[in-house]
């Protein structure tokens, strides 16, 4: 989605990069890599409330990645103007990556960290418990940021089949609640975090399928799809 009415850029191509990139026009939000292929494909747009605190909701229905279908918006939001690309569901079956972040022109560009590989995180159900969101702010950047002291965990092996081990790239783990939720957004496992950097957690009970792994506390809140096998 652009704000730059005045571009001649051509489609970009299905296959997304990392931003800036020269095939985007400037101004730009990006949930670069679905693809509206299918009839059932759509662009939606509604605002919701009343000024000076609207909101703008740009909704890409039933998307393509891969094989399976995908759902995403981009909401602007009146009075911060932040904006928020929101992943809200997606079929078990996907398959690529994804480009998300804003190009401001050809040299300014800030994306989500794993593009263009980002994998979406959101369970497969319509309703918004299970839905993931990145924000983007317009701000000089602080030096103790919530997010980024939060943010930055691995889980492996992924697809795994019995011991699921959590690693935190940052600093150790304090205070953190984790959850396992299947695809309809019901929470079968659940805990708390050990305070170290590193710690296990036992998915033997689980059955094969596609799960949300979500890690908590009362400040923010981090989610990664998870692939439970039977081998």
């Amino acid at each position: 989605m652009t704000f730059d009415v005045n571009s001649i850029t051509a489609a970009p191509n299905t296959i997304p990069e990392n931003l800036p990139s020269t095939q985007l026009p400037d101004k730009s939000v990006c949930v670069w890599g679905i693809n509206a292929i299918g009839s059932d494909d759509a662009i939606v747009n509604k605002t919701f409330g009343t000024a000076p605190e609207q909101e703008h909701w740009v909704f890409f229905a039933s998307f393509s990645l891969g094989p399976g279908f995908t759902y995403w918006s981009i909401m602007l939001e009146e009075g911060s103007n932040d904006i928020y690309i929101v992943d809200q569901r997606q079929s078990s079956d996907i398959n690529g990556g994804l480009t998300l972040g804003i190009q401001v022109d050809n040299s300014v560009g800030v994306d989500v960290t794993g593009s263009p590989n980002v994998q979406p995180v959101s369970g497969g159900t319509a309703v918004s418990s299970d839905d993931n969101y990145y924000h983007f702010i317009k701000t000089v950047q602080s030096t103790h940021d919530l997010i980024g002291k939060l943010s930055g965990f691995d889980i492996s092996p992924n697809p795994c089949s019995g011991q699921l081990r959590l690693t935190s790239n940052r600093d150790e783990f304090l205070d953190m609640e984790w959850k396992i939720l299947d695809q309809l957004g019901k929470t079968v496992m659940q805990g708390k975090s050990s305070n170290q950097k590193t710690f296990l957690i036992d998915t033997d009970k689980l059955s094969s399928g596609l799960y949300i792994f979500k890690l908590q506390n009362e400040d923010y809140t981090e989610q990664r799809r998870l692939i439970k096998s039977s081998y």
